[in-house]
């Protein structure tokens, strides 16, 4: 019942409801939240498996080609080039300068075309992976959800019971939004201090 769907839903359930609606129709529809905040908008949906598998392909589009030595030598040769040509000095370059400057990063580009095709797949991959939460992010939560009440109704037949558990069960986390955002953050941390301790190590040993 669309009743019990909101009451599981709760924030924003009219919505929700309607394009459910939609979707047990055979038609898709966008979601903007899982589009912009995905992996996080599972968790804060309470979808934590589908959150779990998009955060584990985020991390590994991030952090695996950032791992890969032509992007490791483009974002290098990068971090030079902006030490070289700060802000400031950009300020008190002349014109001529100036192109010279930006020939210069065009030129290590050019050099490093497999970096730069890498990091375009990244880009490409991670926008695919924001776009796929998107448009199934809709279908998903409406699976998700009508599983949840099934469950929820064949186990408690009392019916305030029921509507206890559809709002205890169902809403949002804000918890979990953020606990996966922490989470995300000290992987990453955790895998860059480990690159750093082992190319020190290397570098002691030569």
């Amino acid at each position: 019942k669309a009743e019990e769907v909101a009451l599981f839903v709760r924030q924003d359930s009219e919505k929700y409801v309607s394009k459910f609606h939609k979707i047990k129709n055979g038609k898709l529809t966008w979601n903007w939240s899982a589009f912009v905040f995905a992996p996080y908008w599972f968790f804060y949906r309470k979808m934590h498996k589908i959150g779990v598998v998009f955060l584990a392909l985020s991390l590994l589009l991030s952090v695996g080609f950032s791992l890969l030595p032509p992007v490791q030598r483009l974002y290098s040769d990068l971090t030079e080039w902006s030490t070289k040509y700060s802000v400031e000095n950009l300020n008190e370059m002349s014109e001529e300068e100036i192109i010279t400057a930006s020939n210069e990063s065009l030129a290590l580009m050019r050099e490093n075309n497999t970096g730069m095709l890498l990091v375009f797949s990244q880009t490409a991959l991670s926008f695919g992976l924001q776009f796929l939460a998107g448009v199934m992010g809709n279908k998903w939560y409406c699976n998700y959800t009508l599983k949840k009440v099934k469950q929820i109704k064949e186990k408690e037949k009392d019916e305030r019971n029921r509507k206890l558990l559809l709002l205890q069960q169902g809403g949002t986390s804000v918890g979990s939004f953020f606990l996966a955002v922490f989470a995300n953050n000290m992987i990453v941390m955790a895998i860059e201090m480990l690159l750093m301790t082992v190319e020190t190590l290397f570098t002691n040993i030569k």
